[in-house]
């Protein structure tokens, strides 16, 4: 059964889609001395969010560069802690805190154009740098089966933003459907309980499409279908399990077999959502 929800009931599932990892090990090729100041991390035993946030150094202009502020909110018991601060030298800032591994995964300046995987270690204060042929990554996901990392992102060169798997013992990266010129993803989610990955994704031929149309008619541009796809993180298989056709989904959370999925609403001016049995 579908139910529709309202705006608050959205902001407090959301909230829900939490980050609770597991330890792991991983290598580097190469390392940053980040001179910051931070505390020292307790066992962590608690769901968490993993909150990134972008300030001017001098806080009030750019004159003296930015810096991303790194901070973690225990779900239990409501404490927001400042993890530590990082350089601000990437096209799009990101970070994810893995207490369990006492670890801040981050996009960061590569040696040469575009924005790779770093790792930061929270006990030796050193950052390693772990990709070295992307050019953005709009999201990660610390931890969806032993030993791996998932992310959106973008190879250098290309354009698609696609699915990928980072082994960190070895720092190979595996793509989905790599070949695949076409389909792009939004964005990625990970079901603790059933162990399974979601991405939202759609065509960019279809979507520039809609944008001629939308030139020549001068209206309103209708969005290309966005397809949810299920993806086993160890088999790489993948399922669709919705396609909303002239429909954009905004994001998406899953949990036990249940999705969230936030739509626009331009009624309302505010997305709305649909809770989905998987």
């Amino acid at each position: 059964m579908i139910k529709h929800l309202t705006f608050k009931s959205i902001l407090s599932i959301l909230w829900l889609s939490i980050i609770f990892i597991s330890g792991c090990t991983n290598n580097a090729s190469r390392v940053i001395d980040l001179s910051t100041d931070i505390k020292n991390t307790v066992e962590q035993t608690h769901e968490y969010l993993s909150i990134t946030n972008t300030e001017y150094v001098n806080a009030t202009d750019p004159n003296d560069g930015m810096s991303i502020k790194v901070y973690t909110y225990d779900l239990h018991t409501k404490m927001l802690n400042k993890m530590t601060d990082l350089p601000y030298n990437s096209q799009y800032p990101l970070t994810v805190v893995s207490l369990a591994e006492n670890t801040i995964y981050y996009s960061g300046e590569g040696q040469n154009k575009g924005d790779q995987l770093f790792a930061y270690d929270m006990k030796t204060r050193k950052a390693k740098q772990i990709s070295s042929n992307l050019f953005a990554i709009n999201a990660i996901i610390p931890d969806v089966t032993e030993n791996t990392l998932m992310m959106a992102a973008v190879q250098k060169g290309e354009r698609p933003v696609k699915v990928m798997f980072l082994d960190k013992a070895t720092q190979k990266i595996s793509i989905l459907n790599e070949q695949d010129s076409d389909t792009t993803t939004w964005d990625i989610s990970y079901d603790l309980e059933t162990e399974k990955a979601y991405a939202i994704q759609y065509s960019e031929e279809e979507q520039y499409e809609q944008m001629e149309k939308s030139n020549q008619t001068q209206k309103p541009m209708v969005p290309p279908s966005h397809t949810i796809i299920e993806i086993s993180p160890v088999t790489k298989q993948t399922r669709t399990i919705i396609t909303l056709k002239d429909e954009q989904i905004l994001t998406l959370s899953t949990r036990g077999n249940q999705m969230l999925i936030a739509l626009p609403n331009i009624l309302i001016n505010c997305p709305s959502a649909i809770v989905w049995s998987i």
